[in-house]
């Protein structure tokens, strides 16, 4: 029979061949992986001996409808999301996922390790959203601080930014109507955004509009999961309303969205698309949102 001591040996050596010598820590060997801090512990349970894996997503938050909707509802790729509250109504949020120790397979556990620390930094940025900025109290001490932008913007141009606007017109014969379509790409093809607009009738408001996109999304998008939404304005005061959502393609990984609404003249809906995958929307989120929210709307007379 196998014993804990070997076991905890076993995976002391498999996570410092892949990640660098973990840290003893009270017991628990304590891995870092993109400033992300993975915790496992090696116990026995009758005559089984289990790996447990977890991560802190955040430490010290309040407790809300909206928190614990979104920690039973999300969608992960490994282990559980759980929320832990205490008496005083504020709460703990981390991942936990278990291993069987006898049978302990190097890449399933490597696996394991970088899965969680992935989803650790996504559900970290998607509960800064939802929460508001402050509202998650002091980040969890793993280096990855929580991002509390609210529903606006970063305040600031990231660095070497430069701007790009459309430059081409048409003739636009009566009764016909026109769209338009805007696509700002990453360098290497795995985030985008897409800005758009199209005729609508006069009497459809941007809060409207986004209900409108909101039943769409819903209907027509598998495992569709929303994250967010709220209100906000862009630049020149034009009222605006936006949704955080994912949803998996028939045929493709998960994806994350940010989508932004918008009808700064009566009878012109704008929307702005970002995209990524779940894998890599924590590296793009700050660009993304920056380009969305940044966008400046200039239509032209008569554009509807």
């Amino acid at each position: 029979m196998t014993t804990v001591a070997e076991v905890r040996e076993r995976v002391r050596r498999l996570l410092g061949d892949v990640f660098g010598a973990p840290d003893d820590v009270d017991g628990s060997l304590v891995t870092e992986v993109a400033g992300t801090k993975v915790v496992t512990n090696v116990e026995a349970h009758g005559d089984r001996v289990d790996v447990g894996l977890s991560t802190s997503v955040l430490d010290d938050v309040a407790s809300s409808e909206d928190l614990l909707r979104y920690v039973a509802t999300q969608p992960v790729r490994l282990g559980s999301l759980r929320a832990v509250e205490r008496a005083d109504g504020r709460c703990s949020v981390g991942f936990v996922y278990t291993l069987l120790g006898e049978t302990l397979d190097p890449e399933e556990l490597r696996h394991a390790v970088e899965a969680l620390a992935d989803s650790t930094r996504q559900v970290r940025a998607d509960l800064a959203w939802i929460l508001g900025p402050g509202a998650a109290g002091p980040a969890p001490d793993d280096g990855d601080p929580v991002i509390a932008l609210g529903p606006h913007p970063p305040p600031a141009v990231p660095p070497r930014m430069t701007w790009f606007q459309g430059s081409i017109a048409a003739a636009l014969p009566d009764g016909w109507y026109a769209k338009e379509s805007l696509t700002v790409l990453a360098p290497d093809g795995q985030a985008n955004v897409i800005l758009s607009s199209e005729p609508l009738d006069a009497s459809i408001d941007a809060r409207r509009y986004a209900e409108v996109q909101g039943e769409l999304l819903a209907r027509e998008f598998p495992r569709y999961t929303e994250i967010g939404r709220g209100d906000t304005a862009l630049t020149g005061g034009i009222p605006a309303g936006w949704r955080q959502f994912r949803w998996s393609p028939p045929d493709g990984l998960p994806v994350t969205q940010l989508q932004l609404y918008a009808v700064p003249v009566p009878g012109r809906g704008y929307t702005a698309t970002a995209t990524s995958s779940d894998a890599h929307w924590a590296g793009y989120a700050e660009l993304l949102r920056f380009i969305v929210f940044q966008a400046v709307l200039r239509p032209p007379p008569g554009a509807a």
